[in-house]
């Protein structure tokens, strides 16, 4: 199946290019979240009218995700608070959605699915790093300090 690829990927190509794909991998990945269309005729004359359109709203896209960043690089490190126990064991587990809410409360706009931690989650009380990834081409590390409510109180 001949599709024209929407928006970069690794493995098949830029954008505006034709490219030959498995017809199941088309319409089950490819068409579904808008990285290719089918490269029919009219798909292709609709296509290089519109290139430029595209082209420029990528790029918006793009210096969008570097603002982003650049808030995130400001921050540099947030503090977390939450249950642990004496060993240094937090009662759950810090995930990237709790780091994107204190992210959202500092005012900068963060989808939880942007934040990568190493382990999965943050089991333990201490310093961590996590990777702000906004975009495929910037990515911004974040110290994470989880700390115990037991030792903010001890230390008011």
């Amino acid at each position: 199946m001949k599709v024209i690829i929407l928006s970069r990927l690794d493995n098949l190509g830029n954008i505006g290019e034709i490219v030959k794909v498995k017809p199941g991998y088309a319409r089950n990945f490819l068409i579904p979240n808008e990285k290719v269309v089918l490269a029919t005729k009219k798909n292709i004359e609709k296509f290089r009218v519109s290139k430029i359109e595209l082209k420029n709203r990528i790029a918006k896209k793009f210096e969008l995700a570097k603002l982003r960043g650049e808030k995130v690089d400001k921050v540099r490190s947030l503090t977390i608070f939450c249950k642990a126990s004496s060993e240094g064991k937090v009662f759950g587990s810090v995930t990237a959605r709790d780091i994107s809410k204190k992210l959202i409360s500092l005012g900068i706009e963060v989808n939880k699915k942007e934040i990568q931690l190493s382990d999965g989650s943050i089991k333990k009380i201490g310093e961590h790093s996590v990777v702000f990834k906004p975009h495929k081409e910037i990515s911004i590390n974040l110290k994470v300090n989880v700390v115990s409510l037991e030792d903010s109180k001890k230390n008011k």
